[in-house]
């Protein structure tokens, strides 16, 4: 698997994770709508989608930085 590729799909794994967490914890909140996610979190909503949420723009910048810096190398 190139590295392209498998940056490609850290990114991805780190949107999910942001799309996810974010949007469970405005649903809970905002919309007062459950899914499976936000009742598998329970209590812990909105704190623990905001923490997954950000965790996966992490995951995002990190993966981003790494691929620059791999094409800066050559």
């Amino acid at each position: 698997m190139s590295h392209h590729v498998q940056y490609h799909l850290v990114r991805a794994v780190g949107w999910t994770l942001a799309v996810l967490g974010f949007g469970s914890a405005y649903l809970r909140t905002q919309l007062n709508m459950d899914t499976v996610l936000t009742t598998w979190m329970g209590h812990d909503q909105p704190t623990s989608g905001i923490v997954m949420g950000i965790v996966g723009l992490a995951v995002v910048v990190l993966a981003s930085r790494l691929r620059l810096r791999h094409l800066a190398a050559g």
